[in-house]
């Protein structure tokens, strides 16, 4: 049973892991990018209750998956910039 639950959890860890991975990389947008911390922290909190919903397989996630296609579609040229923007950062410290 001990096994059992444990590997349970180690999948459930696995897939919220990917998914958090997939989705950041696409929702991407740094605190600089809002006008304000309340906006950037909201901004957040959306992110990180699509990881949720996902994961956790809710009535919502399919049409949330949907939306990180089709943003990510429709934002790619910024996503990159922001990645390479990222990178750089990462790389002077």
């Amino acid at each position: 049973v001990n096994l059992t639950s444990r590997s349970l959890d180690t999948v459930q860890c696995e897939k919220d892991t990917s998914w958090r991975r997939r989705i950041i990389s696409v929702f991407n947008k740094g605190e600089k990018d809002f006008p304000s911390l309340l906006e950037y922290n909201n901004y957040l909190e959306e992110v990180e209750d699509m990881i949720y919903a996902i994961v956790n397989e809710e009535p919502a996630a399919e049409e949330i998956k949907a939306r990180v296609k089709e943003y990510e579609q429709e934002n790619k040229a910024q996503i990159v910039i922001r990645q390479s923007q990222r990178a750089d950062e990462e790389r002077s410290i």
